[in-house]
């Protein structure tokens, strides 16, 4: 931050990879001219966010405008030809934030809520439930990062009730987790129909309680 301060730049990009593999996508805590032109210099998919993650947007985004770029999965070579391009067309356009009304043509998401698993559950990924562990989520389950998911859609097999696995908050500090997903007969579904982003198939990221686990949901 002090080196922010000290050069005061036009504009912030906290550029990443995802862990697992998915399509690309920027955040950013609230959405004016600014951050669509800024965003659409790396990807044409923005989220707006007030998630309170502690990430460098939210403490450097009063004093500049700031985007977190997540260019796509870490393995993936599309990635990191999005992450050139996106620095190369920064570099080269002639003005970066946009004056004008300009329509970008973003996907634009509102108010994602975080899933996390609650203190002391076990995650893991298999074709079939673990009985060793307290969620087996399926090993693709990253492809559906973006994609829209129905109430049919099994995600996986858990043992034990939502609330007693999961923790969700909405945008309005209320619990979420029953809105989000449904255990029937020992098999995790979706409650309702879900567009689904920052899932991983990693399950040392997924019990982290700093990450954005196992994912994240848009009603």
């Amino acid at each position: 931050l002090e080196i922010l301060h000290m050069h005061h730049p036009e504009a912030v990009v906290d550029m990443h990879n995802t862990s697992g593999s998915g399509p690309s996508f920027a955040v950013c805590t609230h959405m004016d001219r600014q951050h669509d032109a800024l965003t659409s210099l790396f990807t044409q998919r923005l989220i707006v966010s007030n998630l309170g993650l502690g990430a460098l947007m939210e403490i450097s985004e009063h004093s500049y405008p700031t985007v977190t770029a997540e260019v796509g999965g870490r393995l993936d070579d599309e990635a990191h030809e999005l992450a050139y391009e996106g620095l190369c067309r920064y570099f080269l356009t002639q003005t970066v934030l946009a004056q004008g009304e300009t329509d970008w043509g973003l996907e634009l998401l509102r108010d994602p809520i975080r899933l996390e698993l609650t203190e002391h559950v076990t995650l893991t990924y298999a074709e079939e439930p673990s009985a060793n562990y307290d969620i087996t989520l399926k090993p693709d389950i990253e492809h559906h990062n973006f994609g829209g998911v129905t109430p049919d859609t099994l995600l996986g097999w858990a043992s034990g009730s939502e609330r007693r696995l999961f923790t969700a908050l909405d945008v309005g500090g209320r619990c979420a987790v029953t809105k989000l997903v449904r255990i029937v007969d020992g098999k995790l579904y979706p409650a309702q129909p879900l567009k689904l982003f920052m899932i991983t198939n990693n399950a040392a990221i997924a019990q982290s309680t700093k990450a954005w686990c196992p994912l994240g949901v848009f009603g």
